[in-house]
């Protein structure tokens, strides 16, 4: 074997050996992670992510795309919106608008339905449990050490340790402080 051909083929691994480390650095990044607070994100490799919030009797949930330059990840959300139909007094006519919806699909309803209660009919009006997008991810996270470290506004990333929402105290150090980045999500062997 020549020495050109030696080195064409020295190169060619090189390129493939950065490409296999490449892809397989990516793929490590498609994961489920959580924070202390209550928070998690999905991230599926098909560039997708969902993020809930669950915390005592309040939860949120949030969809959309995301993108990988080098290290950070950029999040885009998507709104889901539902069709609601209601009566307009002014015009006698039906109208239609949208609202944020409550779940992962759009849909078409109305604003309040009639009840037979009572031997009469009642008109009640629909809730609308904003859950979509009230406590949404960060737009960008940084992946490094298995976990993703929020991005404040000055670009730098978040390290520090905060506080409980309900604090927990302890004898001789104080209040416990804890982790603001989000950490992989443990499953369970099955």
């Amino acid at each position: 074997m020549d020495k050109r051909t030696f080195l064409k083929n020295g190169v060619l691994f090189f390129c493939f050996l950065v490409g296999v480390f490449e892809a397989s650095a990516q793929e490590y990044i498609f994961n489920d992670y959580q924070d202390y607070f209550g928070h998690e994100l999905e991230l599926k490799s098909d560039f997708k992510f969902r993020s809930t919030f669950r915390f005592d009797l309040q939860s949120s949930w949030t969809i959309g795309t995301f993108t990988i330059k080098d290290d950070t990840i950029y999040l885009k959300r998507t709104l889901v919106l539902d069709t609601i139909r209601y009566f307009d007094p002014n015009t006698n006519r039906m109208a239609d608008s949208t609202i944020m919806s409550q779940d992962e699909k759009s849909n078409v309803g109305f604003d309040s339905f009639d009840v037979y209660q009572d031997n009469k009919w009642q008109r009640v009006i629909a809730p609308n449990l904003k859950t979509q997008d009230i406590f949404g991810p960060p737009e960008k996270l940084f992946f490094r050490h298995n976990k993703l470290y929020l991005i404040d506004k000055n670009t730098t990333l978040v390290k520090r340790r905060h506080g409980a929402v309900m604090p927990v105290r302890r004898r001789l150090f104080g209040e416990k402080k804890f982790p603001m980045w989000y950490k992989k999500k443990h499953k369970p062997n099955r």
